[in-house]
């Protein structure tokens, strides 16, 4: 199973999700850390879309979403799933396509994770 060739920053934010089930695909507006200014992190937003969805799945938060500064849902880890550090309820999904890949997200504001498995993911920064 092909690994996901995307790093997500740490620290970066989700702000949306959009699914769209018709056509196999998800949709995460994030805002990514690139730099410090003073002691305040600088980020710019982009888009990590994943085209031929297979599976998508969030563990139920373990702490209530808070409408924490800044806002959004705080990625402090992610990677291939399954991996043996993620210490989760979800399970890979059964059949997925030999070139398919798995990957986590955990959220460190909720302390849960979201997983989902696509044939292609790709960033793009907005413009």
């Amino acid at each position: 199973m092909p690994f996901l060739a995307i790093d997500i920053q740490r620290h970066s934010q989700i702000e949306s999700v959009a699914i769209d089930f018709a056509n196999r695909r998800a949709r995460f507006a994030m805002a990514v850390p690139i730099g410090v200014r003073g002691s305040d992190l600088v980020f710019q937003r982009g888009n990590l879309e994943v085209r031929g969805l297979h599976s998508f799945a969030t563990e139920t938060p373990c702490k209530l979403y808070q409408q924490e500064l800044p806002l959004g849902l705080w990625v402090t880890s992610d990677g291939p799933f399954p991996d043996p550090r993620a210490s989760t309820t979800l399970a890979m999904p059964a059949g997925l396509p030999e070139n398919a890949f798995c990957h986590y997200l955990f959220i460190s504001n909720t302390n849960s994770f979201i997983v989902f498995a696509g044939d292609t993911a790709e960033f793009h920064w907005n413009e």
